[in-house]
C-alpha cells in the first residue's frame, strides 16, 4: 500500500507524537519516503490543546488536505474509535511500540512487536525503532539494498525513550552514536553546536541529558513541529534559527518545571502525602508539558509511585512515574472505570480523568498498591558492582568501561565504591552552593568527586576525615585538559572526632534517643491513613479522643506493626521506626494508649491525625516535669552551648506554652 502510494504520487501523512521518540520517528519516515520519491507531509498534535495520540479533528483536517494514507509513528495502538470514524476516508497504517489494549483499531495494518501474534524477536524497540523496521523493508524492496543511514535519528529516539539498551537496541545506539559523530544532518549539527557539544564525544548520556531535553522542549512548551522541521531542514540558516528557538524553549521549560516542582513538594509535605503508597497530586493549570519531568523528580525524592495531574475545565491530564515492583500501566488498567483515557508502560504512563474522580483514583490506586508493595519496595537501593581503591582508577579502567557502552536502561553504568578514602578538600559549587565538590584519595592518587544537590552538607564534612563513596568514573574535559573525576551517587561519612555538630543532623542521634525512657511518652503522627474506610473514621475523630494501640505480630509486611484503633475502627499505624522500638516493650507486657492532639487537612483533601502516645500507667495529662536540658543538649547540639533564644524557647515549653522560634541557620 505504501509503495503504491509512492508510485502514484499520493499524499502520505506521517502522524507522530510530541516527545523525542515521536519527533525522531516522524523525521525518519519523512526523510525515507522523500528519498524513495514519495509525496509526504507530517502532523504532530499540540500537547496542551490536543493531547497524546490520534484525534478525530486532526484526521478530518488531514483528509481535507488531500491525504489518502496516514502512517502513525509512536502512537495509534489504542485509537480504536478514532480509526473507526475515519476508516471510510483514510487508509491508516499504525506503527507503535506501546502496550496493545485488548481491542485493537481496525487499521489497514498494525506494526507493533508487543502484539501477542508478532513473532519479531526484539520486543523492546522504541517507536523510532519500529518505524525504522518499516523504513528498512521499504528501502530493501525499492532500492534493493539495506538501509544503514539515519541511524543518528534512530539512536536519539531510542535513548530518549528509555527503552532497554540490550539486544537490537544496543546495536542501533552503538551504530547511531558513530553516525552522530560525523552526522550529515544539518539540523542535528546545529543542535549539537548550540548545546555546547561540538568538541565533545556524544554518548548515550549526552543524548539523554543534553540533546533530548532540547528536542523535547519543543513539544513540551510550544509545538513539536519545530523539532521535526529542525531535523529535516536542508538549509543551514534555518537550522541555526530553529536550534536557537529550542535552546530558549528549553530554558523556559526549566523555569516552569522548577516552579511546579516547588508547588508539588509543598502540597506533599502539607498534606502528608509522603505517607501514601502512591502519591497523587493535582493542581490547576500546571503546564502539561513538564509534569512528567516533575513526576520523575518526585519519585526520585520520595521513592514512591507518583501521579501528577493538571486540572482545567473539569478535566485532569496527568503523568505517572513508578518504582520497581509496581506496574503503573496495570494499576491504571485496574482503575480504568475512573479514567477517560490512559496509556503507557510499566514505569511511565499518561492519563485523562474527570476532576471529580481524582480523589477516588487516589483511594483506589493506593489500595491496589497496598496489596502489591511491601515496606522494602520503598527503600532506595544502590547496587555496587565492585569495591575499588584509588589505585584502581586509571585509564585502563576507563578503556574497559568504554567497551561496555552504550549505557542506559537495561545496561546501567557499573557502580563502584571506595571505602574510607580521605577527604582532601571540600567546597560548594553551582548556584547558591547547591552542589558538592570533594577531592578524595590517598597521598599517591587523588580525584575530584562531584555530588549533585549535596552542597548543604559541605559545612559538616571535615578535611582529613574518612568517607565511603559510591560513584561512577568519567572523564572531565576542560580547556584542553582531560582528567578522571568521580560522579558520586551516594556517600557515607563519619567524623574522625566525636565533637562539634556531628549529632546535629545525624539520623543515628534520633535512633539513639529512642530508649525505653523516651518512649514513656511521645508525640507522633499516624501513618497509613488513606486506606480502606480510614478517612471516614478520621473524620469522626475529635481532639482529646482516646485511642488504643495493638501489636500486629502476624502482619505480613511488618512483624513489628502497631495498629492504632478508635471506637469506630482502625485509624492507621505507628511509623515503622517507632513501632520497631515500641514492639519490644509491648512484648514485655506493657500497654500503651494514645490521645488525639490534632486532626489535620480539610477542603476535601486527605486528613491526618497527630497523637500523643503514653504508657497506659502514665498520665497523658499536662506534664509538669522539668525539661532535661543536658539530655536535649547532648542529642541536638552535641555539647555546644545553648543560644539565649534556645533557652528561652525551652523555658516556654516547660511552661506548656506553644512556641514558634525563628533562628538563623546552624542553631539547631
Amino acid at each position: 500500500l505504501i509503495i503504491k502510494a509512492i508510485s502514484t504520487n499520493e499524499l502520505i501523512t506521517i502522524y507522530g507524537d510530541y516527545d523525542v521518540d515521536g519527533i525522531t520517528s516522524t523525521s525518519l519516515m519523512v526523510k525515507v519516503i522523500a528519498d524513495l520519491g514519495g509525496k509526504v507531509d507530517y502532523y504532530i498534535p499540540e500537547r496542551q490543546s490536543e493531547g497524546y495520540g490520534l484525534n478525530s479533528e486532526a484526521l478530518e483536517s488531514i483528509f481535507r488536505k488531500g491525504t489518502s494514507l496516514v502512517i502513525t509513528v509512536d502512537c495509534g495502538i489504542s485509537a480504536v474509535e478514532e480509526v473507526q470514524q475515519i476508516q471510510d476516508k483514510l487508509d491508516i497504517i499504525i506503527t507503535d511500540h506501546h502496550q496493545p489494549p485488548e481491542v485493537l483499531p481496525v487499521a489497514v495494518a498494525i506494526i507493533n512487536p508487543k502484539q501477542s501474534t508478532c513473532s519479531y524477536p526484539e520486543k523492546n524497540l522504541a517507536g523510532v525503532g519500529v518505524a525504522f523496521k518499516l523504513c528498512q523493508a521499504l528501502w530493501l524492496r525499492l532500492k534493493k539494498e539495506q538501509l544503514l543511514k539515519y541511524l543518528d535519528l534512530v539512536a536519539i529516539g531510542t535513548v530518549a525513550d528509555i527503552v532497554s539498551l540490550l539486544g537490537e537496541n544496543r546495536l542501533i545506539v552503538k551504530l547511531g552514536l558513530k553516525e552522530i559523530a560525523q552526522t550529515q544532518n544539518i539540523g542535528l549539527k546545529e543542535l549539537i553546536k548550540s548545546a555546547g557539544l561540538s568538541d565533545k564525544k556524544v554518548d548515550a548520556g549526552k543524548i539523554g541529558f543534553v540533546i533530548a531535553p532540547r528536542l523535547n522542549a519543543a513539544g513540551r512548551m510550544d509545538n513539536a513541529k519545530i523539532g521535526v522541521e529542525l531535523l529535516t531542514t536542508l538549509e543551514e540558516e534555518n537550522a541555526e534559527r530553529l536550534s536557537l528557538i529550542l535552546e530558549n524553549e528549553n530554558n523556559n521549560r526549566q523555569r516552569i518545571e522548577k516552579e511546579i516542582l516547588e508547588k508539588v513538594d509543598e502540597m506533599i509535605i502539607n498534606e502528608n502525602l509522603y505517607e501514601d503508597n502512591v502519591i497523587v497530586v493535582a493542581g490547576s493549570d500546571w503546564h502539561s508539558g513538564v509534569i512528567g519531568i516533575v513526576a520523575s523528580r518526585i519519585v526520585d525524592k520520595y521513592d514512591r509511585p507518583v501521579v501528577i495531574l493538571s486540572k482545567k475545565d473539569g478535566i485532569g491530564k496527568g503523568s505517572c512515574r513508578s518504582i520497581d515492583g509496581f506496574n503503573i500501566y496495570d494499576a491504571l488498567t485496574d482503575c480504568s472505570d475512573l479514567l477517560l483515557q490512559f496509556g503507557g508502560h510499566k514505569q511511565a504512563a499518561g492519563l485523562t480523568i474527570e476532576v471529580k474522580n481524582i480523589t477516588k483514583l487516589r483511594m483506589k490506586i493506593n489500595k491496589l498498591a497496598q496489596t502489591v508493595l511491601s515496606p522494602e519496595d520503598f527503600k532506595p537501593k544502590v547496587k555496587i558492582d565492585s569495591v575499588l581503591t584509588t589505585d584502581n582508577i586509571n585509564e585502563k579502567l576507563m578503556d574497559d568501561l568504554e567497551v561496555l557502552e552504550p549505557f542506559g536502561m537495561g545496561n546501567s553504568k557499573p557502580t563502584f565504591a571506595i571505602d574510607k578514602t580521605i577527604i582532601k578538600e571540600v567546597r560548594k559549587i553551582g548556584n547558591d552552593g547547591k552542589h558538592l565538590k570533594l577531592k578524595v584519595g590517598n597521598n599517591k592518587e587523588e580525584f575530584d568527586a562531584l555530588a549533585w544537590n549535596l552542597g548543604s552538607i559541605a559545612d559538616v564534612l571535615g578535611q582529613n576525615d574518612n568517607i565511603d563513596i559510591v560513584f561512577y568514573p568519567e572523564y572531565n574535559e576542560w580547556q584542553s585538559r582531560k582528567s578522571i573525576q568521580l560522579k558520586v551517587q551516594d556517600l557515607k561519612y563519619q567524623h574522625s572526632k566525636s565533637v562539634d555538630l556531628q549529632n546535629l543532623f545525624s539520623k543515628n542521634s534520633l535512633k539513639n534517643a529512642t530508649t525505653k525512657t523516651t518512649l514513656d511518652k511521645f508525640f507522633t503522627k499516624v501513618v497509613g491513613v488513606t486506606f480502606d474506610n480510614r478517612q471516614e473514621i478520621i473524620n469522626s475523630l475529635r481532639i482529646g479522643d482516646k485511642l488504643k494501640l495493638f501489636a500486629e505480630n502476624d502482619n505480613e509486611y511488618d512483624c513489628n506493626a502497631i495498629k492504632i484503633v478508635s471506637n469506630y475502627g482502625t485509624v492507621g499505624y505507628l511509623k515503622s521506626e517507632i513501632a520497631e522500638k515500641l514492639a519490644e516493650i509491648i512484648a514485655e507486657g506493657i500497654n500503651y494508649e494514645a490521645v488525639v492532639t490534632n486532626v489535620t487537612g480539610n477542603d476535601g483533601k486527605y486528613q491526618g491525625v497527630n497523637i500523643l502516645v503514653a504508657k497506659a500507667d502514665t498520665s497523658i495529662q499536662e506534664d509538669k516535669r522539668k525539661i532535661n536540658l543536658d539530655y536535649i543538649n547532648d542529642i541536638l547540639l552535641g555539647g555546644l552551648p545553648f543560644h539565649d533564644v534556645q533557652l528561652e524557647i525551652l523555658k516556654l515549653l516547660e511552661l506548656s506554652k506553644n512556641v514558634l522560634g525563628i533562628l538563623g541557620t546552624g542553631r539547631g
